[in-house]
């Protein structure tokens, strides 16, 4: 089933001048790649990329890990039961799932979710990501050691990229 009309969401963001809206699905945590979605967040900030960052989840971020531009950027729904997720997502409209994580990982209930909307999906190319997104015709993998400057050009630019097939960025 599919949560969100893809085909629609990603011809709107071909044809919108708005903010790009990535989506992270559950709590920001030191494994989950918090400390990625942070350097995306300074690197956004500091070049004033048209880039928002929602997370739907706990945002995690104690005082000092975010200058006011960073929390300019990002909102999160804090804490949520896994019933109300495809309304939240919904009301997120995202453009575009990020999956930050920096332990591999066997298998990931959030990925299938966000799967299910038939939306791009970003994701570190190691553990289940990789073999999940194989077929998936909107994933981009990357590096787990990718530059925040080469995560946000690649997140904008396959955001309105065709959609025929996958793309890996080192």
């Amino acid at each position: 089933e599919v949560l969100v009309p893809a085909r629609a969401a990603i011809k709107r963001r071909a044809m919108s001048a708005d903010p790009l809206r990535i989506v992270v699905l559950g709590a920001l945590a030191p494994h989950k790649g918090k400390h990625v979605i942070l350097a995306l967040l300074r690197e956004v900030a500091m070049r004033r990329l048209p880039i928002r960052v929602h997370v739907i989840g706990y945002l995690g971020v104690v005082d000092g890990e975010m200058d006011p531009a960073m929390a300019e950027l990002v909102s999160s729904t804090g804490w949520y039961r896994e019933s109300d997720r495809e309304g939240l997502i919904q009301q997120a409209r995202p453009d575009i799932f990020l999956f930050a994580s920096t332990a591999p990982e066997t298998y990931s209930f959030t990925l299938t979710a966000a799967m299910q909307t038939g939306l791009p999906i970003a994701a570190p190319r190691h553990g289940a990501f990789v073999e999940r997104l194989a077929d998936y015709p909107h994933a981009i993998l990357y590096d787990r050691d990718i530059a925040p400057s080469e995560l946000a050009a690649a997140l904008l630019h396959d955001s309105t990229a065709p959609r025929d097939q996958n793309h890996a960025y080192a």
